[in-house]
């Protein structure tokens, strides 16, 4: 079937124009478009978004140097909340300029933090729960969970997460790797690999970068949509991974003038929230999360 990136890409200068509008402190509403001003969508670009911003000059940007960076990004990422980050790095990740992960102490630190703020997690990264009963872990809370099962499982298998930087196509690999830890999907796992893209020194200079992404569910039925197929099509992942090279392609014909060049994996996100843009308009759903202005992207 012939992709057609036009409805993508429109939408794509939509969400971008109101970000720039918000951004030079323009009143609202930055649009007439009644979907994009009720929902909450992600930015084009996932930099942009506040979060995204808010990790890389918590961690990224002041742990760049540190070999331990990958995994402080992992425990970022299934987290997402900055205040819970902050009180880790307060508590433990001062204590990492060399290979170190101490996951008890990460958990009592989660565990203390719940204590006084509830809040620990947001819901845009999931692990993967224990399924089986006559386990260990099954009975502990998430935080002792995530912090010494799942990343502390990871930190056990750094030698060939970390032997993956050094392959001919990185960023695949690291993924490849990183989604076979105990807990992990692959979707955080590519956002980790994202992340460490935008690191130098780490995966900034990946052979595959504009090449390979790894195609969630709401990537998968955006490029249905672009593809005219059914929305719940499963297409093998290389039809996939050449709509997303047909549309990487495309973007210059499509975007505004002044747009700079949109990354594959944002691709991949822009495919995602087109999805739930067109599910509002078709009427075959709603966007979890609605627009509150001075909150979120």
């Amino acid at each position: 079937m012939i992709l057609d990136p036009k409805p993508l890409f429109d939408w794509a200068n939509k969400r971008e124009s109101i970000r720039r509008l918000k951004d030079a402190g323009e009143p609202g509403p930055w649009t007439d478009d009644s979907i994009l001003r009720e929902f909450r969508f992600c930015n084009v670009y996932r930099e942009e978004d506040r979060v995204t911003k808010q990790f890389k000059a918590m961690v990224r940007d002041p742990y760049a140097e540190s070999p331990s960076l990958w995994i402080m990004i992992l425990l970022m990422r299934i987290i997402n909340w900055p205040d819970t980050i902050e009180a880790i790095i307060k508590d433990t990740i001062s204590g990492w300029p060399v290979p170190n992960y101490n996951g008890a102490k990460v958990s009592a630190t989660m565990n203390e933090y719940k204590q006084l703020h509830s809040k620990v997690y947001t819901g845009a990264y999931m692990v993967r729960a224990e399924a089986n009963k006559n386990c260990e872990w099954y009975t502990w809370p998430k935080e002792r969970y995530v912090a010494e099962i799942v990343v502390g499982g990871a930190w056990k298998r750094r030698g060939v997460i970390e032997q993956s930087l050094l392959e001919r196509n990185p960023l695949e690999a690291f993924v490849s790797e990183i989604v076979k830890c105990y807990g992990i999907g692959p979707f955080i796992a590519y956002q980790v690999g994202v992340d460490l893209t935008w690191c130098p020194g780490w995966l900034d200079g990946a052979e595959d970068l504009n090449t390979w992404a790894m195609c969630g569910p709401g990537t998968t039925r955006g490029l249905n949509r672009l593809a005219g197929r059914q929305v719940s099509a499963r297409p093998k992942s290389d039809i996939l991974l050449a709509e997303l090279a047909e549309l990487y392609e495309a973007q210059e014909f499509y975007t505004l003038q002044s747009m700079p060049h949109i990354r594959l994996s944002d691709i991949t996100n822009c495919c995602c929230a087109f999805d739930k843009y067109e599910r509002v308009r078709l009427g075959e759903g709603r966007p979890r999360s609605k627009y509150v202005e001075g909150r979120g992207c």
